[in-house]
């Protein structure tokens, strides 16, 4: 269930992310949205995996996942692609890598029955 759970969320951020819009005045609020959905996608990521090393790669896989969809932004009318976004992207996998584990590493028994 965490891993159709994961994959769904994934689906969500594909589907916002390529959906044309008009240029809205979010300004740096749009950062924040950017660095708490991907940091979310990393705490998501925690409860699918077994090792340490294997969140590490899932972690890494994110990030890059967020990069191509930067790139398709280019293609898509309406959006732009970013280096602040995959940027703020990558800092909300860091930090919510970071707070996963250090927060629930020591429960982790708990979810992973």
């Amino acid at each position: 269930m965490r891993i159709l759970v994961f994959m769904a969320y994934g689906l969500l951020i594909i589907i916002f992310s390529s959906r044309p819009v008009i240029a809205l005045p979010l300004g740096q609020w749009d950062k924040l949205g950017h660095f708490l959905a991907y940091g979310l996608f990393a705490v998501l990521a925690f409860f699918i995996v077994k090792t340490r090393k294997s969140y590490l790669w899932l972690c890494l896989g994110i990030i890059v996942y967020s990069g191509l969809l930067e790139v398709l932004q280019y293609y898509i009318p309406g959006r732009v692609m970013s280096l602040y976004d995959l940027g703020a992207n990558s800092i909300g996998v860091a930090l919510g890598a970071i707070s996963a584990t250090v927060l629930l590493e020591s429960r982790a028994h708990l979810f992973r029955k």
